[in-house]
């Protein structure tokens, strides 16, 4: 996390976050429970469309097919840690390019010092992707990207290895066709999957994503298997009050949230964070906000994370979050 003292900030992100195995197995548990709870409000969503809260994102997510017998991909849960307790700030189940520096500092981590794997080893999410697309007999992926972006993608394609993948820009997404099994075809290679990375985490991924409704539908009734199907973005709402509303079992991992008329008396809003509900990459947040008067949107008590003083061989100093 980002997160340093207002005074004397620097860039630090690139230290990896280190826990026990203890620690990593409470996590899991806390991730399992967030899932399980969020996939069966997917679900509801899924047989009556009219509980998804409206958006004109969601109202394009709920047109989309789901053919796919099985769902997957990689989930982002953002947790702050105060004292002891982790809180969910937020949830996202689309989007490998927002974790790219994490898994690049720790993967070279490991590279300059091979000695670490002696006591310490990488959770690394792609590697894990791989691990879920060859348990679903895949062999060959396609990845669709934007046209300025290359970090991402090719990052994906390095621990894919040894699945096979192809890197296709948006202005070549007119030469996707299909092939008689109805699989997703580029330059004449079929493939049996595709990462559509070209429509998550822009600033304009709505207007994006509901502009390339032809070529998503086809995706999507396709026989290759779409790695991050778009639906599952239903379940990114910043008011994380429906999970424990269908669990209440959930609340303890949730900071306070309320409804912007439960505060309105209030004068100062130090300690609270605004969120828009429907915005979606990062937008929509406002820290210690000046003015509530938002529409669609909520107040979440402010996580106030433990912090560690850090000073970088470039004599930089800081403060890092655990």
């Amino acid at each position: 996390k980002k997160a340093y003292l207002d005074e004397d900030p620097t860039e630090i992100s690139i230290l990896p976050r280190i826990i026990s195995k203890n620690e990593q197995e409470n996590i899991n548990k806390m991730c399992r429970d967030i899932t399980s709870t969020a996939f069966s409000t997917f679900y509801d969503y899924l047989e009556d469309s009219s509980k998804v809260p409206y958006s004109p994102l969601n109202e394009f997510l709920n047109r989309l097919p789901l053919n796919q017998k099985t769902l997957s991909g990689v989930a982002r849960y953002d947790f702050l840690k105060e004292g002891e307790k982790y809180k969910l700030i937020e949830m996202n189940f689309l989007n490998i390019g927002s974790m790219r520096y994490i898994i690049e500092s720790t993967s070279s981590l490991f590279e300059l010092f091979p000695q670490l794997k002696e006591n310490f080893y990488d959770l690394n999410p792609l590697v894990f992707a791989r691990k879920r697309l060859e348990e679903l007999g895949v062999n060959t992926v396609l990845i669709l990207t934007r046209d300025f972006e290359e970090g991402a993608p090719k990052l994906l394609q390095r621990f894919l290895n040894p699945i096979f993948s192809r890197i296709v820009p948006s202005e070549k997404y007119k030469d996707i066709s299909f092939d008689s099994n109805g699989k997703v075809t580029f330059c004449e290679e079929s493939f049996d999957a595709v990462y559509p990375r070209f429509l998550s985490g822009s600033k304009g991924m709505e207007d994006e994503l509901i502009k390339c409704e032809d070529l998503v539908s086809k995706l999507l009734n396709s026989n290759s298997f779409i790695f991050d199907g778009w639906k599952t973005m239903l379940l990114e709402d910043k008011d994380l009050r429906f999970l424990s509303r269908k669990n209440p079992f959930i609340e303890k991992y949730l900071p306070k949230i309320y409804d912007v008329s439960e505060l309105d008396n209030i004068k100062d809003y130090s300690d609270y964070v605004l969120k828009i509900k429907d915005l979606h990459s990062g937008r929509g947040v406002v820290i210690s906000p000046k003015n509530i008067d938002v529409e669609n949107a909520i107040l979440q008590e402010r996580v106030r994370t433990n912090k560690f003083p850090v000073l970088t061989n470039l004599k930089n100093k800081g403060n890092a979050t655990y």
